[in-house]
């Protein structure tokens, strides 16, 4: 039986467990396309700290061991100042042990960090393409595997069993297939599994990476992505301290290791008679934010109001590290139907735009919401 608790730890390991501490999917040194240059530098500070705090966390529960499923790094942006953190970091807590399982970002080959880097005793990382051993105490054994390219790997349960007795944990990267669908269509299936191979593989459980969600299977865990990469992700990832007694049965814990917060807020502007009626209407909804926002703005806008997103953004100056402003579920209450009967450049317009059948419905609302904003001589033309 597996049980899951969400909250601080400061107890330590009861007796004759074996506690683990599970971190995956970090992707230092991501280039955080979305953001401001120095805003894409705070991003990726924040996934050292978070690294760093896993291991404060791990130290101060009195974890076995540190594993890492997976995607740590990318493999095609990693700087040597991040190679030498991570070889500073692990080293500042030997002797405890640190297992790496390479991901399809971060794969094991004769470039990689993890194969060229000079890691101090306690750091294991496995160069296998197949589950090998790694026996962390008796009777308590640990199998990992590597990646060794970006794409193609098979699964890593694919004709795997234990030979020996005791407690076995498994530790890669890869894709359970039920549970796929849910990480969004830009997912890819690197080395595909199926739940029920860990318990048939004679493994009592797994820590999987790949999958940005966090997953609280009963034969596996992903501890999902520690700090946030985009907007739009769970955020519901991080640490997981992972106990396991003498049969296998496991206990799951997370625990927050992001300094910052990184979340999505919607405003509803519908009714709002001018710009300052809008902006107040903003600034009330962003109050109890904090850290990065991405503000979606909703409803209709009325054609009176020009409304610039400079002067919205600049609601979170001194309160949030950065706000976004998006209008994509915006629209404006032109009244069309009393438009397209001018006769003028506007009510032409109107009629040729809506006449056109090789637009579809979404495509005809931006063009005319543009047109007419561009012949009022407006700004702020790309309001959806």
């Amino acid at each position: 039986m597996t049980e899951e608790r969400v909250g601080p730890v400061t107890d330590r390991a009861p007796s004759g467990t074996t506690r683990i501490v599970a971190l995956s999917d970090l992707h230092l040194d991501t280039p955080f396309a979305w953001a401001p240059i120095e805003v894409g530098r705070l991003r990726r500070q924040d996934l050292r700290q978070s690294l760093s705090a896993t291991l404060t966390l791990a130290t101060s529960v009195g974890a076995d061991a540190v594993v890492l499923a997976g995607d740590i790094y990318e493999h095609e942006r990693i700087t040597p100042d991040t190679a030498a953190f991570l070889r500073r970091v692990f080293d500042e807590v030997d002797p405890l042990p640190i297992l790496v399982a390479p991901g399809n970002h971060d794969w094991f080959g004769r470039s990689s960090v993890w194969s060229t880097t000079d890691w101090s005793p306690n750091v294991k990382v496995f160069d296998s393409r197949g589950l090998v051993p790694f026996s962390l105490r008796d009777g308590f054994t640990i199998w990992g595997a590597a990646h060794h390219g970006p794409a193609n790997t098979p699964g890593f349960l694919d004709e795997f069993s234990v030979d020996r007795d005791g407690v076995h944990l498994g530790l890669f990267h890869g894709s359970e297939r039920a549970g796929l669908q849910l990480e969004g269509s830009d997912k890819e299936p690197h080395a595909p599994f199926e739940a029920a191979a860990v318990a048939a593989s004679g493994l009592h459980h797994a820590i999987v990476g790949h999958f940005h969600r966090r997953r609280e299977a009963t034969d596996h865990t992903y501890p999902g992505n520690p700090s946030v990469l985009a907007f739009g992700e769970p955020g519901d990832g991080g640490a997981v301290v992972v106990d396991m007694d003498s049969t296998g049965s496991v206990t799951r814990r997370w625990v927050s290791v992001s300094k910052r917060s990184v979340g999505d807020v919607e405003i509803d502007v519908t009714g709002c008679l001018d710009r300052d009626e809008l902006l107040s209407r903003v600034e009330v909804g962003l109050l109890d934010s904090s850290g990065l926002v991405r503000l979606t703005l909703t409803g209709e806008l009325s054609p009176d109001i020009e409304l610039v997103d400079a002067e919205v953004e600049q609601l979170g100056t001194g309160r949030l590290d950065h706000l976004v402003v998006r209008r994509s579920k915006l629209s404006v209450a032109y009244d069309l139907e009393a438009l397209r009967e001018e006769a003028t450049v506007r009510g032409q317009f109107i009629r040729n735009v809506v006449n056109d059948v090789s637009l579809d419905e979404a495509t005809r609302q931006r063009i005319i919401t543009t047109g007419l904003r561009a012949l009022d001589g407006r700004r702020d033309l790309d309001v959806a």
